[in-house]
């Protein structure tokens, strides 16, 4: 077994989340995934001493990793790894560019819905779409961000407002100033009344500390994601108005999507999931 082979036996998958995950580093090069391969096998070849006595693939373990010390040195076979590693499923979100294995920077996703009627129905889900032919035809790994992207992308192909939101319960609040929707918002925070609340941190939620926001409906999310669509497509697919959790009214027009939540780097830490602006 070459160093290379043995290395792809090992998993790039375990140097790369020992030193992101556990480390918190960003990017990784090969000089420093080089070092961190070494350390790993040093220590699996360690715990193996320990186990020989009670695990039948003890030696034969130990003996393989052996066999390439001094382990790994070259940065070209950690950038191959490295480039193997970003084409992996599970891995889509992860890029190889200059010299760096790193996570792509998605920006916020734009998209339009058209709402003539002056109605939008709102909802974690909207059961007529599990019947609708141009929806169920594809499926998308949402756990990664470029999967949730394709699955929001492809919903609004078929004119479904359709984002993630995690297990959140957003409020949906209307900016009549601006003709927003606001999927989420900052609230104020009520604390109790003694020195050591804030500290705590027991508090309740109050208003939205933007005052032009007034609550307009909310999404249970027990799916974590968020449809909406115009309610005369809605009826025109078959929806039933009775069996939405939203009926919102909005002027007519033309709507521009932002989403941030699960997308963008910002979207893990705001929490205004996403925001409908009236463009026409």
């Amino acid at each position: 077994m070459t160093t290379e082979e043995a290395h792809r036996f090992i998993g790039a998958e375990n140097i790369v989340d020992s030193l992101m995950r556990v480390k918190g580093k960003k990017t990784i090069t090969n000089k420093e995934y080089v070092e961190a391969a070494n350390v790993y096998i040093q220590e699996r070849r360690d715990g193996l001493k320990n186990r020989r006595g009670t695990d039948i693939n003890a030696k034969e373990n130990q003996e393989m990793l052996d066999s390439i010390y001094p382990f790994l040195e070259s940065e070209e076979i950690a950038e191959n790894l490295l480039k193997e590693l970003s084409k992996k499923y599970g891995y889509e979100d992860f890029e190889y560019v200059d010299g760096e294995f790193r996570r792509i920077n998605y920006k916020p996703l734009k998209f339009i819905l058209e709402v003539p009627s002056g109605f939008i129905v709102a909802d974690d889900w909207l059961s007529i779409l599990s019947k609708h032919d141009g929806l169920n035809n594809t499926e998308f790994n949402i756990n990664t961000t470029k999967g949730i992207i394709e699955r929001m992308t492809h919903f609004n192909k078929n004119k479904v407002a359709h984002g993630f939101v995690g297990n959140s319960c957003p409020s949906l609040l209307w900016n009549n100033k601006e003709n927003e929707l606001h999927i989420g918002a900052e609230l104020e925070r009520i604390y109790e009344d003694y020195p050591e609340a804030v500290e705590e941190e027991d508090f309740e939620f109050g208003d939205p500390i933007n005052k032009e926001l007034k609550m307009v409906g909310n999404i249970c999310t027990d799916l974590w994601w968020y449809s909406i669509m115009d309610k005369d497509e809605f009826v025109n697919i078959g929806g039933d108005i009775d069996s939405v959790g939203n009926l919102i009214e909005v002027p007519a027009g033309t709507y521009e999507f932002e989403h941030f939540y699960g997308v963008s780097e910002r979207g893990w830490d705001i929490e205004c999931y996403a925001i409908a602006r009236k463009i026409k």
